[in-house]
């Protein structure tokens, strides 16, 4: 379900990000919840851009391989 709402948030110019290493526990009580009912599995932030991306520069394939 994530990797679609990360495809589909692409498609709407909206950035994602997978958040790791986070604690669950205090993520869970700031939620407050019933952890017997209810569990964070993953954390996922949607945000803007503040500012355009810089284009993206790439060499050639024949600029990076040598074909003999």
């Amino acid at each position: 379900m994530a990797t679609y709402m990360v495809a589909y948030a692409s498609y709407l110019g909206i950035d994602t990000c997978y958040i790791e290493g986070f604690d669950k526990e205090k993520v869970e009580k700031y939620l407050n919840l019933d952890t017997a009912k209810e569990q964070v599995a993953l954390v996922l932030c949607f945000v803007y851009r503040a500012k355009e991306q810089q284009p993206r520069f790439r060499l050639k394939l024949d600029e990076i391989i040598e074909y003999k």
